[in-house]
């Protein structure tokens, strides 16, 4: 594959799919922002083409075009470049959203080649350019060419394709925000109970993320399930008592506690390790009845 790429959009994900791209067979011949100043500095990173404030016709001369803006404007963008003949027959377009599947670049009906996504399933904090490691998973829907294309891309960056069809995608997203985003809402949680007990907010941050990435590593060598440990696991009811009593300060933190202690709990049921007795007990210490 030695096709030109053209990406619309500079932030965070179109920033760091441009570098990873770039350093591919394939050539960036373009970035595309409404703001000059992020604009400017990825295409002297790429050594590509700056061009912002409005789609310019250029667009039409890439083989595949990546749109990797707010989901909201998705739609507004296929609908411009429709509108101004920043397309052409022989393309592909992918969006990167992970909500929506390729029926939001409906505008580009019958205009292009094929319309598809390319959702990398990474963390991709505002504001930031981060390398996509080997391993990556893309979730990819479309039609034939735009799935081709979007696996080929996949491929090129070490990833993993996974299609993962339009209807299928609204809950594909929440699972994708549950395992990152509320990772680091737990996190926050986690290091107030400890500042709480008077340990020091980078001492804490420190600990934390140590310790969830080696539950994470843990999970992957593992599995998911099986990696699960702790008092829940143990049918520890004398910790999770002392736990519920040092975390009374912070209702809103005890309340997630018991709440997800409780999921934990279908999760050990499962396992069908613990007795039945021990089970009941921990549900109804967690229950607060």
């Amino acid at each position: 594959m030695n096709d030109r790429v053209f990406i619309i959009g500079c932030g965070a994900v179109g920033s760091s799919l441009a570098v990873a791209i770039s350093r591919t067979d394939l050539s960036v011949s373009g970035v595309f922002d409404l703001r000059e100043d992020r604009c400017a500095e990825l295409a002297l990173q790429i050594g590509g083409c700056a061009h912002f404030g409005e789609l310019p016709e250029i667009t039409a001369s890439a083989q595949i075009v990546i749109v990797a803006v707010p989901d909201g404007s998705i739609a507004d963008v296929a609908a411009r470049a429709a509108a101004d003949g920043a397309c052409s027959r022989d393309q592909v377009w992918l969006h990167c959203s992970g909500l929506n599947g390729a029926e939001i670049l409906a505008p580009l009906d019958g205009l292009v080649a094929g319309t598809g996504t390319l959702h990398p399933a990474l963390v991709f904090s505002p504001g930031t350019v981060r390398e996509i490691p080997p391993g990556t998973h893309f979730a990819v829907d479309g039609n034939n060419r735009a799935v081709a294309v979007a696996q080929e891309l996949a491929g090129l960056l070490r990833g993993t394709s996974v299609i993962v069809p339009a209807g299928a995608r609204p809950g594909y997203h929440a699972a994708t925000v549950i395992a990152s985003n509320y990772v680091v809402t737990l996190l926050s949680e986690a290091k107030k109970s400890l500042e709480a007990q008077g340990m020091d907010a980078d001492v804490a941050q420190s600990l934390l993320t140590s310790l969830t990435s080696s539950a994470v590593e843990a999970a992957s060598t593992r599995g998911i399930e099986a990696c699960l440990s702790g008092p829940i696991r143990r049918g520890d009811t004398d910790a999770i008592g002392r736990h519920i009593d040092a975390l009374s300060s912070l209702p809103k933190t005890e309340e997630l506690y018991r709440f997800l202690g409780a999921r934990t709990i279908d999760l050990v049921r499962s396992l069908d390790e613990i007795d039945p007795e021990k089970i009941r007990e921990m549900e109804k210490l967690l229950s607060g009845k």
